[in-house]
């Protein structure tokens, strides 16, 4: 399965879907970064999974809280820490759900999970573990944050 994904259009495009899809959520246009910035803390981690038998794909996106209050206060008008990371929750569910359509319409078919507030740590062990990985950065005027996807098999989910 890890072969499959690697090869499919979906995972040659997913930053160009990832930043497009970003901006249509956040109503702004985002941007790839070249080289995304080192992690500095403290960040916010909203962590999603798509998954099946075999295989686990795990997206994490990294903010800082800066960046995650302008969003929020950009697109919904809120000064609220619990809004903006509801807003980067959702923003990991729609990514990866974005995703999962694209895997899908070429026969891929997992399910999504639901989001969830991760750590850095375990987001970034995981990343470094996967043996298909992708780290990416994009930005707007809205904020930057990174986002890191990973691909497990089922027998190393445990792990990390």
């Amino acid at each position: 399965m890890i072969e499959a994904v690697a090869g499919s259009r979906a995972w040659r495009k997913v930053g160009a879907l990832f930043v497009r899809a970003l901006g249509e959520l956040v109503q702004t246009p985002f941007a790839a970064v070249p080289e995304p910035p080192s992690s500095r803390a403290p960040v916010f981690v909203a962590d999603v999974s798509l998954s099946r038998p075999d295989v686990e794909l795990h997206l994490s996106i990294v903010i800082e809280p800066a960046s995650m209050s302008r969003m929020a206060k950009r697109l919904l008008d809120s000064d609220d820490v619990a809004d903006a990371e509801s807003l980067v929750l959702e923003a990991a569910n729609v990514l990866m759900g974005t995703f999962r359509t694209s895997l899908a319409a070429e026969g891929l078919c997992l399910v999504l999970g639901l989001p969830e507030v991760g750590s850095a740590d375990r987001s970034r062990r995981r990343l470094d573990g996967a043996p298909l990985r992708a780290r990416m950065a994009a930005a707007s005027l809205a904020g930057e944050l990174e986002i890191w996807l990973a691909v497990i098999p089922a027998d190393a989910r445990r792990d990390v």
